[in-house]
């Protein structure tokens, strides 16, 4: 996944306009989570399809996440770990996917995710609080 990238920012240094159509910014997801539609057809981390040279491989625990690599599996443990031995242990759960979203989303706002910031630019940067209207925080 790509890090930020601030055009708008660069376009003002470089005193040219931004035109519609532009690229602001990219940045990595906070949150991210497969519509179970889709499951088996993308690596969980990485998002990477399957193809004929790179065939995904089920989660050992619990079976329900694909991945195309060791490398995304160890990466994506942080996050797929408790819904791992959640499925483990109620193998016919099937929560939808907006409940597996907001338990994620949980999950990692509780492991310090609200202390991850976002940079913007060189001096701006946002965190998930300044996303949520203060009616809303948790």
């Amino acid at each position: 996944m790509r890090d930020y990238v601030s055009l708008r920012a660069q376009a003002l240094l470089a005193k040219k306009p931004v035109k519609r159509g532009d690229v602001l910014l990219t940045s990595k997801p906070f949150c991210t989570l497969l519509a179970s539609s889709v499951v088996g057809r993308y690596c969980e981390y990485c998002l990477s399809s399957v193809r004929k040279d790179r065939l995904l491989r089920r989660c050992g625990g619990c079976g329900r996440a694909w991945y195309c690599s060791d490398l995304c599996q160890e990466l994506s443990q942080p996050f797929h770990q408790r819904e791992c031995a959640l499925f483990h242990h109620l193998p016919d759960y099937k929560p939808t996917d907006f409940a597996r979203f907001l338990a994620r989303l949980i999950w990692k706002l509780k492991d310090g995710g609200d202390d991850v910031a976002e940079k913007i630019d060189d001096k701006k940067s946002r965190r998930f609080k300044d996303l949520v209207g203060r009616k809303y925080r948790l």
